[in-house]
């Protein structure tokens, strides 16, 4: 399968919310992934599935949190609602970073459409 039908959606959600999109990993094996710092220097990432069948999956993990914590997150929709996923999870993770920094000031109503 291909990102190809996928990155005009992607790269418009990562242009939106001013992240960085990377869409290589080691030995140059295609992904599609962002990476979000907390103000306390968490670090998280989101990452997209190549489609299988229509579908495709959007998760997110913790990469660097304080105490060593586990966070996970995962959701399969079809192809046609992977924006609303993605800012879903976008939400998600931003809510990850408020647990330990009450400084935090990312309005997750500033997300919705």
């Amino acid at each position: 399968m291909s990102y190809a039908g996928l990155d005009a959606t992607i790269r418009s959600w990562a242009d939106k919310h001013s992240l960085q999109l990377y869409t290589k990993w080691a030995d140059d094996l295609d992904c599609r992934c962002v990476y979000l710092w907390s103000t306390i220097g968490e670090c998280f990432q989101i990452w997209i599935t190549e489609p299988q069948e229509a579908c495709v999956a959007v998760r997110a993990a913790d990469v660097v949190t304080r105490d060593d914590e586990e966070l996970s997150a995962g959701v399969t929709v079809e192809e046609s609602m992977l924006g609303n996923a993605l800012e879903d999870m976008l939400t998600n993770v931003y809510g990850w970073m408020k647990r330990h920094d009450a400084s935090a000031t990312f309005d997750v109503e500033a997300l919705k459409p």
